[in-house]
């Protein structure tokens, strides 16, 4: 949700500045969340954790080509329910808003009665298909890449 106004004029010679501001604070918390990634090699110490970030090590290459070919995938069915629904739904509207929501979609966010009654078939269809083989096909694909390193 945006911000309401605050009841003031805004000088549009400070827009140049306020916008650079808020882009020096997202990448400042970009910097923040990065620095966390620095903890894990810290705790690499401990054997437990050495075990842990060992066998990431291993499984990058391999993750990286799935990642790949999971995005092309994922690109294919946020294209196809966005050419089904764009006109009948406001969360497919766009690529950008179909591949939203169907990332929502993979936590549990849906309305598939919505999805059912904008198109009868072809909804259940994509729909099923698409969480099926991302919840099942994937995420058993991806513990298989890893357990293998």
């Amino acid at each position: 949700a945006q911000l309401e106004p605050l009841g003031f004029d805004y000088d549009p010679r400070f827009q140049t500045a306020a916008r650079l501001v808020r882009h020096a604070t997202c990448l400042e918390a970009m910097n923040a969340f990065l620095n966390w990634f620095k903890l894990i090699t810290y705790l690499s110490v401990a054997p437990s954790f050495a075990l842990l970030t060992k066998t990431l090590a291993k499984a990058i290459g391999p993750l990286i080509s799935f990642c790949c070919v999971f995005i092309v995938v994922f690109y294919g069915f946020a294209q196809a329910h966005a050419m089904i629904f764009h006109d009948r739904l406001f969360e497919f509207r766009t690529l950008s808003a179909s591949s939203f929501t169907l990332l929502r979609s993979l936590l549990g966010d849906f309305d598939f009665a919505s999805l059912r009654d904008a198109e009868i078939f072809w909804g259940p269809v994509f729909f099923i298909v698409f969480v099926s083989l991302a919840n099942f096909v994937i995420l058993n694909t991806v513990i298989a890449i890893i357990a293998d390193s």
